[in-house]
């Protein structure tokens, strides 16, 4: 019988936990990346200074589409990243914690072509806040947070 500490929290021996956020992991980077290609012609039209960050959104957009709740509890248990603030650099945080998670199963890296991320960790927290200020201003001096409302088209014909 393996011990507790070799255990998920479901009772199973540890390593299967680890194989099983593995292949979670790796679905939400073949998701991120088919989204990518969905949106091809959409992409090709921004601007390149900004064609990094429309990508960047574009992954975070695939990552919303499924619930990762119960993922993200999993990689917890397991002393990583829960994903849960990954939004300015998709991925690069799929990519870091696909491979910590290689290495704690022991696996081989995959056949999938590894691709450079559209945009790095510190690149994206700076980019997020550059675009952050553009589009909303600077912060506020009593507050860290900007505050953003959305109406109805209706709105702004009758305010």
């Amino acid at each position: 019988m393996a011990s507790e500490q070799n255990q998920s929290p479901d009772g199973l021996p540890l390593i299967s936990l680890v194989r099983r956020v593995a292949v979670a992991v790796e679905r939400l980077r073949e998701d991120a990346m088919a989204i990518e290609e969905e949106f091809d012609d959409e992409l090709r039209i921004v601007s390149p200074e900004f064609r990094a960050s429309a990508r960047n959104l574009a992954h975070y957009l695939a990552v919303r589409r499924v619930d990762i709740r119960v993922l993200q509890r999993e990689l917890g248990h397991l002393g990583l990243s829960s994903l849960g603030r990954m939004e300015a650099h998709v991925m690069a945080s799929l990519d870091n914690v696909a491979d910590v998670l290689r290495l704690l199963g022991k696996s081989t890296v995959p056949d999938r072509v590894r691709v450079a991320p559209t945009v790095m960790f510190q690149e994206g927290d700076q980019v997020l806040a550059r675009h952050a200020k553009a589009i909303l201003g600077p912060l506020p001096r009593d507050r860290k947070t900007r505050i953003m409302v959305t109406m109805p088209s209706e709105a702004a014909a009758d305010p």
